[in-house]
């Protein structure tokens, strides 16, 4: 398995799987896919989302590199991944506690 960028894993079985790729149990799905413009490349929807939570105007944001770019889109997409684990974890620990008090 190649190595995660930016290093955030979840040990799953022994196994170091990058938290954007972590199969939650407690999850609902819209089924909304975002199209991008080409293969390999960001949906804009997502690439002005990660912009604008990192507060960048699209001035600043077009001034920058592509590297720099790509490093705010994967924070995003990773503090997003851990959102979603952290309340699948609370879920999955609500209910083993509501299962105790019955």
């Amino acid at each position: 398995m190649p190595r995660p960028f930016l290093g955030a894993t979840q040990t799953l079985d022994g196994l170091n799987i990058p938290v954007t790729q972590v199969d939650l149990d407690n999850s609902v799905s819209p089924n909304v896919r975002l199209r991008a413009v080409g293969a390999s490349m960001v949906p804009l929807y997502e690439e002005h989302s990660a912009r604008l939570n990192a507060k960048y105007s699209v001035r600043e944001w077009e001034a920058m590199d592509v590297t720099e770019k790509a490093l705010v889109i994967a924070q995003r997409r990773i503090s997003v991944a851990l959102e979603n684990i952290q309340a699948d974890a609370q879920i999955k620990h609500a209910k083993r506690n509501t299962g105790r008090r019955r």
